[in-house]
């Protein structure tokens, strides 16, 4: 059986990662001894998991959202699970870091607006 296992990266990212094994004890297990990561959070069935949390965007997805500048557009760059105990993220799973070719962020320049969450972003 394919359990998914989420654990806190170096980088400060929580990361769901497909691990097989025949129990959860073991799928825990496997994470830690294979990564060296103990801070796992989560652990439960691969396929159910997948069912609820598939990401709304890809990378190269044209998107806009709010800003306090008001709406932006731009293109997804990284897609970032975060899950939802992260409350900086409004209860999102995924949040965007978004590409925007002339940011009033950033004076007109091009800017990379960092984990906007998938509760704010939308279609083009």
């Amino acid at each position: 059986m394919t359990w998914r296992v989420t654990v806190l990266t170096d980088d400060g990212s929580w990361v769901p990662v497909p691990v097989d094994a025949d129990s959860m004890e073991e799928a825990v297990a496997a994470v830690i001894d294979r990564r060296g990561v103990a801070n796992v959070v989560e652990c439960e069935p691969w396929d159910e998991w997948a069912r609820r949390h598939r990401p709304r965007f890809k990378v190269g997805d044209a998107v806009r959202f709010e800003t306090k500048w008001g709406e932006l557009s731009g293109t997804v760059g990284t897609v970032d699970y975060r899950g939802r105990g992260r409350r900086a993220f409004k209860g999102c799973d995924w949040s965007y870091d978004v590409f925007v070719r002339e940011s009033p962020a950033c004076d007109g320049e091009p800017c990379l607006h960092k984990h906007v969450p998938e509760c704010d972003v939308r279609p083009v």
